[in-house]
């Protein structure tokens, strides 16, 4: 789904229109891929910085709500609760307490804090959390439980996150507005090796160039992430449809955001292989979860074949990284077979792949265009892109 301006917007709006700070937290090095997906919101966008893993953006909180429900690549939406100097605690938590967090945070919740100090008077960062918990009870009046980092993963925990930065003795505090972190849609139970996150695999997708009504081939699908991903953009499928947000608990009533139903998707075949069988297992389960269409096949890399009813179309594709295969090959044979297949049976379509090894890339004997690095799990990746 794509939005273009507030005046189309199919998102019931509240009636705080107060404007707030807002950082969308991405994929390190695709930030200009969350940059361009926000702004086709209708979402103002202030900057996205290169490997920096975040964009600055500005709205209401209806704005805020649509985003974690819309958005493919955000891993996470924060808010800015106030910025101020603090060169002693007792200032610190006493302008800290000054913030309405009776709107956040509820007679049962608990926080989790995190916090980064650098070149700053205040630099212990426990006894910065300390002040800031403190704080915080201070205006509510109750003793504050904290939560560890651990409790963000269940949406039912009661947890309200807050991060802290102290910079050059200036204190930014900022809200979680998501919850458990965006990429976790809810249909991905199953998993194969190596799964790639859902919103890295949403912003490969749009790096690419991919769009809904072109066909899409991923021969190395593993538990299904690509292709599924594909498929709900095509279908319209907001990513956060079947999962819960932060923003809903607030004692400040916040609307989940209404979208309008989605049309028929765009007919164009997309199609996840992989040889191994319990990936396919993996991905046809996860398929009935998200409630899309996908045709999952197993069949090692040197089958794939290009559908017959498309002449052109993707591939993107997310390839194994270690340096042997489960068979104990060398797995630049694995690539030099992909290579090969894509120079015989795909010419003339687009191929986006993330990449490990330059070695593995110089097997495939394609001429790749060298994109982004990024972080899959924490190894290092380059998107490779090419028009065969």
């Amino acid at each position: 789904m794509i939005l273009t301006s507030h005046g189309n917007s199919p998102f019931r709006e509240t009636s705080d229109l107060t404007m707030f700070d807002c950082v969308a937290h991405c994929p390190i090095g695709l930030e200009d891929v969350t940059a361009a997906e926000l702004a086709g919101l209708g979402l103002e966008v202030v900057s996205a910085k290169p490997n920096e893993g975040r964009v600055e953006w500005r709205g209401t909180l209806a704005d805020v709500a649509a985003a974690n429900l819309v958005s493919r690549t955000a891993e996470r939406v924060t808010l800015a609760l106030d910025r101020f100097r603090a060169m002693h605690f007792p200032e610190l938590r006493r302008k800290a307490a000054q913030i309405e967090w009776e709107r956040w945070i509820g007679p049962d919740d608990r926080v989790a804090l995190r916090v980064t100090s650098k070149r700053s008077k205040l630099y212990h960062e426990r006894a910065i959390a300390e002040r800031i918990a403190g704080a915080i009870s201070d205006r509510l009046g109750r003793e504050v439980g904290v939560a560890s980092g651990d409790a963000l993963d269940d949406p039912d925990a009661g947890v309200q996150l807050v991060l802290v930065r102290v910079f050059k003795d200036e204190a930014t505090l900022r809200l979680d507005t998501s919850g458990p972190r965006l990429h976790r849609r809810g249909y991905r139970q199953a998993t194969a090796k190596a799964p790639l996150r859902e919103t890295l695999a949403a912003a490969l997708l749009a790096a690419s160039g991919w769009r809904p009504g072109n066909a899409l081939v991923d021969p190395f699908c593993g538990s299904g992430t690509i292709p599924i991903e594909a498929a709900s953009w095509a279908a319209g499928i907001a990513p956060g449809t079947a999962r819960t947000f932060r923003f809903e608990h607030w004692p400040q009533r916040v609307e989940r955001p209404e979208l309008e139903s989605p049309g028929e998707p765009p007919s164009a075949p997309i199609i996840g292989s992989d040889r191994d069988a319990g990936a396919i297992e993996a991905s046809r389960s996860n398929r009935e979860r998200a409630g899309v269409d996908v045709d999952f096949v197993q069949r090692s890399v040197s089958e794939v074949e290009a559908p017959a009813d498309a002449s052109t179309g993707w591939i993107v594709t997310n390839p194994p990284y270690a340096l042997r295969t489960d068979a104990g090959g060398d797995v630049r044979d694995l690539y030099g077979a992909f290579g090969q297949v894509l120079r015989e049976r795909f010419a003339g379509w687009n191929c986006t792949m993330l990449c490990a090894d330059d070695a593995f890339a110089q097997a495939t004997a394609v001429d790749w265009d060298a994109g982004p690095l990024v972080s899959n799990g924490g190894v290092r990746v380059r998107v490779l892109h090419r028009v065969l």
